[in-house]
């Protein structure tokens, strides 16, 4: 989760609260907006985007994004911690996926 420290360092090089947040919010975005393409592109092509895991996956994923691209606009510590919660809730289902796959 280096999208944590993402704020502490751009606030470090900018010397300004909300920049640093905009910034870092940006970011992530991008990157997570390049993960998610990059994921439904693979789910497609493996026929994951039919199971239900894989649907909730993707959905979290994109809720996420939107909710870095909104704190770009907002510039807030609560938007940006709860994307990062829900950053969080992306990791535990895919390792519930992967935990069940592997189960049986």
């Amino acid at each position: 989760m280096f999208e944590a420290m993402i704020p502490l360092i751009v606030f470090a090089w900018l010397a300004d609260v909300r920049s640093s947040r905009v910034v870092s919010s940006a970011g992530v975005a991008l990157y997570v907006g390049g993960v998610v393409a990059l994921r439904v592109r693979q789910f497609v092509r493996t026929g994951a985007i039919r199971i239900r895991s894989g649907q909730v996956l993707l959905l979290i994923a994109s809720a996420e994004f939107v909710l870095f691209v909104v704190n770009i606009v907002v510039a807030s510590v609560a938007v940006y911690s709860l994307a990062l919660c829900v950053q969080l809730a992306v990791a535990v289902v895919s390792f519930y996926t992967l935990l069940t796959a592997a189960l049986g």
